[in-house]
This record gives C-alpha cells, sequence and structure tokens, in this order.
C-alpha cells in the first residue's frame, strides 16, 4: 500500500506566495504537505512553525542541491519519495479551488503524471508535447532520478524545459502520462480559450500570474 503526501516548496523570493498557497490547500485536503525549503527567510520559516496546523497537516523540509530555485524542484521530489511514497508536486501559484485529493485516483507506478501544456505545445511544438511542471505526480522511479540528475547538471531555461527536451516525443509516451486539465488549468489556457470549466487548479504562471494572486491575497 503507497503511503502519499502533497509537496510544494519556495525560496526567499516565492515564499510570499505561500500564506495563499496554502490557506487555499488545506481547505481542500486531508492529505498531509511536504513544503521544501528552497531557502526560505528565518522570518518566514518562523511564521511557518507557528501556524496552527504546523506539524498536523504540513510541515517542512529542507532541500539540499547544488542548484537554485526551481531546479530544486526534481531532488526535492525525489527525497520525498523515499521508503515507498508517492508524491504529488505543487507549485505555489497554483491555486486549489476544489477536491485536490480526487488526484490520488489518477495514479500510475513507475512514471511522471503531469498535465499537457497546450501553450506551449501550440508556441513550442518541437520536440513534441511539453508538460507542465507546476504539478508532477509520482514514485521514485528511473525517470525522475534521470530528471534530477540533468537539471543538476545542465541546468538550462528550467525544470520543465530540462525534462521536454531529454526524452524524444516517442520516449515520452513511456516517460510520462497526462493528468486531466482540471488538475492544471494554465493562465494562458484562459487566453487560447482552451480551459476547463470548473478547475481544481488554476496555475497562475508568470509575471501576470503574480500580479493575479496578489490580487487576490489582498481581497
Amino acid at each position: 500500500m503507497y503511503r502519499r503526501n502533497f509537496l510544494t516548496g519556495c525560496d526567499s523570493n516565492t515564499e510570499w506566495q505561500l500564506p495563499w498557497f496554502l490557506q487555499n490547500f488545506l481547505k481542500w485536503s486531508e492529505v498531509p504537505l511536504m513544503v521544501a525549503d528552497f531557502g526560505m527567510s528565518s522570518d518566514m520559516l518562523a511564521n511557518l512553525k507557528e501556524h496552527p496546523m504546523y506539524e498536523n497537516r504540513f510541515y517542512v523540509v529542507h532541500t539540499e542541491s547544488p542548484v537554485d530555485g526551481w531546479f530544486k524542484k526534481p531532488r526535492a521530489i525525489y527525497n520525498a519519495t523515499i521508503d515507498g511514497f508517492k508524491v504529488c508536486w505543487l507549485d505555489t501559484d497554483c491555486q486549489i479551488d476544489g477536491d485536490i485529493d480526487s488526484i490520488w485516483e489518477h495514479f500510475e507506478h513507475g512514471k511522471l503524471g503531469m498535465v499537457i501544456d497546450r501553450p506551449w505545445t501550440t508556441r513550442r511544438p518541437q520536440n513534441g508535447d511539453w508538460y507542465n511542471s507546476g504539478v508532477v505526480m509520482t514514485d521514485r522511479n528511473h525517470v525522475l532520478e534521470s530528471w534530477m540528475l540533468r537539471t543538476e547538471s545542465a541546468p538550462e531555461q528550467g525544470d520543465q524545459e530540462v525534462l521536454h527536451y531529454m526524452y524524444s516525443p516517442i520516449e515520452k509516451l513511456s516517460k510520462i502520462y497526462p493528468l486531466p486539465h482540471t488538475y492544471n488549468t494554465l493562465r494562458i489556457d484562459y487566453i487560447d480559450n482552451v480551459a476547463v470549466k470548473d478547475p481544481i487548479v488554476i496555475h497562475h504562471t508568470g509575471r501576470k500570474g503574480n500580479d493575479t494572486i496578489r490580487g487576490l491575497m489582498n481581497k
């Protein structure tokens, strides 16, 4: 029987999103959440440990990695999959707005579960379909380990870009399986008129997404 955890992470540059993310997540999930410390401020770490749900519904883990920022993500996921745990990573700019625990019904052993990034696949069609790394569901496997090692040895552009160019379109079919878009509806999906109705996760990507999050936090 697999044990399971959700996982997120941030550094001092993105930690401002974390209280908003936690508020939404705790409303919709009963599954424990690990928060990977990629270099958060001492003030944020202290605030998290004073949260009434700390060590009950979520807790902080430190991630040692030779790279910075989002390139730490595959290492954090790899560390979290120890002892047979299955893990679902969620970026802190993801707005949880529904029953996120239902995502576990789509788990497949030995692969990465991710949503196809339709905006990037349309705009950058080289090397087949893109998969968005804002939501990643997996266990410990060779694909995850290879992604982790590649991001640490050749960290170019972003962790999503590293994964995209690691495998040919045919190879991706056996390495990555598509999750339903309701679990990672992208900001640009709305611009492209392909957003699903009533998504469970709305992913506020980029600078404009950050502006949206700040507006939601100020309400």
